[in-house]
């Protein structure tokens, strides 16, 4: 049986899987700076990084683009980015792009990994609370 990163490479298009080598260098950082509680599996057809095999709140993501490779944070917007690095996806997810493997830089990454999981209780909380009040506003609105 493959595993979800062969699998997720498996997948991968013409245009995309020039940028494997990108994938597996991010996946590597990922789980060597995401601790054991760290778990992977291919959802969405993307590689989700999940605290316990919470894959709803997901604390991570790694996907191929045609361009490059790109390691998505579902709390993004939490982190702390001094550099200004991440790019704003949604209103909480946030993204590093890379084009090169040499712009993998595992010492500029792994920061950003371990605040990623050492938040995932309290992005957990917030998220639960966001739910409610998209829940609250929605029944409001059918009054």
């Amino acid at each position: 049986m493959a595993t979800a990163l062969e699998a997720y490479l498996a997948s991968l298009d013409a245009k995309r899987a020039p940028h494997a080598p990108l994938v597996v260098a991010l996946d590597r950082i990922v789980r060597a700076h995401g601790g054991p509680t760290l778990l992977l599996e291919l959802r969405y057809r993307i590689l989700i990084y999940g605290i316990g095999g919470d894959y709803r709140s997901w604390v991570a993501a790694i996907d191929a683009t045609t361009k490059g490779a790109c390691l998505r944070f579902l709390f993004g917007t939490q982190l702390n980015d001094p550099q200004k690095r991440l790019r704003p996806g949604t209103a909480t997810l946030c993204s590093l792009d890379f084009t090169t493997l040499a712009a993998v830089d595992e010492a500029m990454i792994a920061p950003y990994v371990q605040e990623a999981v050492a938040r995932y209780p309290e992005a957990k909380v917030w998220l639960r609370e966001q739910e409610a009040e998209r829940r609250r506003l929605k029944a409001e609105q059918k009054k």
